[in-house]
Formats: structure tokens, C-alpha cells, sequence
């Protein structure tokens, strides 16, 4: 993922933690209420936090937005079980045919999705503006989370298992 430097330290620590990523499963809400996830590939993290993806216009992700501006809140989940580390993301997306956005992200690897390449017609851009993340950050080590599982067992409650992080990212509606 290629990531701008942020403009604020709570964007920055979210940045170190999921620039390494390669998926995310992003979750929404279907028709019915019903929440769905997928597996996704953020391309772009912006200065503004804004993450970037893209997407099939005709696709499941597409279809899941309402006409108009955008979609509800969606989530995304990154984890790194090899440093212990978990995210949650929350953020509102929109869904956008901007040419200049789909060449900027655009890569050979999406090809194999978009045979027409930059300007095929299905190629889509998803926008997600993060609202709030969620970040767990446990041992390192697995011997240390071994030993830490061990010793919440023998004292009855959590011991050394990590920290967690809540940061509001953006104050709109």
C-alpha cells in the first residue's frame, strides 16, 4: 500500500500499522440488514487518512451502494498476528468514476479484473473515509504471548496480553 504522510499523529499511528497489509476484510450492510464481508486490497492511504481501493462497478461492493453520494459506514479489519497486532476500522465510503483517481491507483495487478485496463468500464473507485479505529497491540513475541496467556490463567485476569487504542479520526455526522 502506498501511504502519504498523515496530518495528524492518530492518522500516523494507524499508517505504521496497516501500510504492510495486503488485505483487509471490509464489512456492510446489505439491503436486508444482513452485514456481509469481503476480502479487499487497499492501494492508497492519502494525507488525509482517506484510504483507496478499487473496485468493479458491477460487482457486490458497487451494488452495495446506495445511488447517489456514497454508501453507509463500512468497516475494515487488518490484523498482523505475527507482531500481535489488530485493527478495526470504521469509515463512511463513496463509491467514484474519477479518471484521474483510477490512474493513480491503477496497477498491472489489476488487470487480470479490469482487461481493458485503466479505462475499462467497470473500473470504479471505493473512497473510504476513516471515522474511528480500533487498534490492539499485544507481545511481539509468541513465547511472550504464550507466557502472558499462562499467567492470566493462574491469576483469573488479563496479564501482559497488550493495549488497546481507540482514536476518533473525523468529526463529520
Amino acid at each position: 500500500m502506498k501511504v502519504a504522510e498523515q496530518n495528524s499523529p492518530e492518522l500516523r499511528a494507524l499508517a505504521e500499522r496497516i501500510e504492510d497489509a495486503r488485505t483487509t476484510m471490509m464489512t456492510m450492510q446489505d439491503a436486508q440488514g444482513q452485514l456481509s464481508s469481503q476480502p479487499m486490497t487497499v492501494l492508497e492511504m492519502d494525507a488525509n487518512g482517506c484510504l483507496w481501493m478499487l473496485v468493479s462497478q458491477n460487482g457486490h461492493t458497487a451494488r452495495m451502494a446506495p445511488a447517489g453520494t456514497g454508501m453507509d459506514t463500512v468497516n475494515l479489519s487488518f490484523s498482523d498476528e505475527s507482531r500481535s497486532t489488530f485493527i478495526s476500522v470504521t469509515a463512511y465510503a463513496t463509491l467514484s468514476h474519477d479518471p484521474q483517481r483510477k490512474q493513480a491507483l491503477w496497477s498491472v495487478m489489476a488487470r487480470p479484473w479490469f482487461p481493458q485496463g485503466v479505462d475499462d468500464p467497470d473500473l470504479a473507485v471505493l473512497k473510504l473515509e476513516p471515522i474511528k479505529a480500533e487498534i490492539w497491540d499485544g507481545p511481539d513475541s509468541s513465547v511472550l504471548r504464550m507466557l502472558a496467556m499462562a499467567a492470566s490463567v493462574v491469576v483469573g485476569q488479563p496479564v501482559g496480553l497488550g493495549e488497546h487504542e481507540s482514536h476518533v479520526l473525523t468529526q463529520n455526522p
